[in-house]
């Protein structure tokens, strides 16, 4: 699907989202009549009834069903058959299918789910049931599209942005470097670079983001985590030393762990520059390396101004931005991103804080094949070092 049929496709979800459309598929026309007369007085669904699986598959590009309601036992080709086909269409890939049928045995329920069906109501149903869980389903469809198109248009608008970006930042370097230039024409060359720099930052942790949506592979090699850090110390001293903000490193652990190394450079990278960001003017940041009860976790601890603990969970969201309405700058990626990386590492990144005592993110990583319950680890932890 190209770029246009995707944003018309966004333009018709918005459109018509008022509007939900249930396709019914059914060889006994008595079922027909009956699901007919539950979808009948709601004026939000637009239902359309079909006697046979191949008149299904001749509908479903021109009517697009939300959600389909489908029999198995059909002549010529049976539900299976026709879920299975309609799992093959890419573009059809959000479109929810329930099998309705009389067939109630476990391993027929299972072949309606290997066919792809999202779920599976047993004849005679109970209308009340049947009503509800159409009606879920299209929650489920309508947000699961409208997801994957913002994620398709955030990655387009970042990669549109990088070409722009990099000639704007490329002549604005060239200029910066003018001997001719005077002090008040060099601060606005300084503004233009650092404003491209942040819409360069943000187009590549969009991008990042949409990746790890997908089906990321990792590369994993064994790492020396304090090396790591060390390292990424090394490239914030200039933005530290800027902030006014120096680094305390307490390493405890020499311990090596099988991660992504660039990834991991990331997650470590975005919570230090937002523990940098928060600092205020003298503050220290303080990180501990160490084991402790089977995990090799991280403390990353800044002296701002903390956090309540109903923001505990939400600051990892995607675009979590605490008070829209005196926002300056970032997009609230960062953390979500960290969040992601360390969870596919199998550990977690969580956050302790008490308002006025500044913010202490951990990263907890379990050592071996071992069970771990990663936030009463992070507790003891914060308790015994608050």
């Amino acid at each position: 699907m190209n770029n246009n049929e995707n944003i018309q496709k966004f333009e018709r979800i918005k459109m018509n989202e008022a509007v939900k459309k249930v396709l019914v598929v059914d060889d006994e026309p008595v079922n027909l009549r009956i699901i007919e007369n539950i979808f009948d007085e709601d004026p939000s669904v637009k239902l359309m009834t079909v006697e046979s699986g191949e008149r299904a598959l001749d509908v479903i590009p021109s009517f697009l069903p939300d959600v389909i309601l489908l029999d198995i036992m059909m002549p010529n080709m049976n539900g299976y058959e026709v879920c299975k086909k309609i799992r093959a269409h890419k573009e059809f890939r959000f479109i929810k299918t329930i099998i309705v049928s009389a067939k109630a045995m476990l391993n027929e329920r299972l072949m309606g789910y290997d066919m792809g069906a999202d779920d599976y109501i047993t004849k005679p149903f109970d209308e009340q049931e049947l009503r509800a869980k159409v009606n879920v389903f299209l929650k489920f469809k309508s947000s699961e599209e409208v997801n994957s198109l913002k994620g398709f248009l955030l990655h387009l608008i970042s990669h549109e942005l990088r070409t722009p970006l990099n000639g704007i930042l490329g002549f604005a370097s060239i200029l910066n470097q003018s001997k001719s230039l005077s002090e008040c024409e060099k601060a606005h060359i300084n503004v233009i670079l650092e404003s491209g720099r942040q819409l360069l930052e943000f187009s590549q942790k969009a991008i990042l983001l949409c990746e790890l949506k997908q089906d990321f592979k990792l590369y994993k090699e064994p790492v020396s985590i304090g090396d790591l850090l060390g390292s990424i110390l090394r490239k914030l001293q200039v933005k530290a030393l800027e902030a006014t903000v120096e680094f305390n490193f307490v390493k405890e652990t020499h311990q090596k762990l099988m991660i992504d190394f660039h990834l991991m450079e990331n997650a470590f990278r975005f919570v230090l520059e937002n523990a940098i960001k928060y600092s205020p003017v003298n503050g220290v940041i303080t990180l501990t390396l160490l084991e402790v009860d089977d995990c090799c976790l991280l403390s990353i601890k800044d002296m701002g101004e903390g956090l309540d603990s109903s923001r505990f969970n939400y600051i990892f969201e995607e675009f979590s931005i605490g008070d829209i309405e005196h926002h300056h700058s970032g997009q609230g990626l960062s953390l979500s991103i960290a969040k992601k990386i360390v969870r596919m590492h199998q550990g977690d990144l969580l956050v302790r804080s008490t308002p006025g005592n500044g913010a202490n993110f951990v990263f907890c990583f379990p050592l071996g094949d071992v069970t771990v319950d990663i936030p009463s680890v992070v507790d003891r932890y914060y308790q015994n070092n608050a």
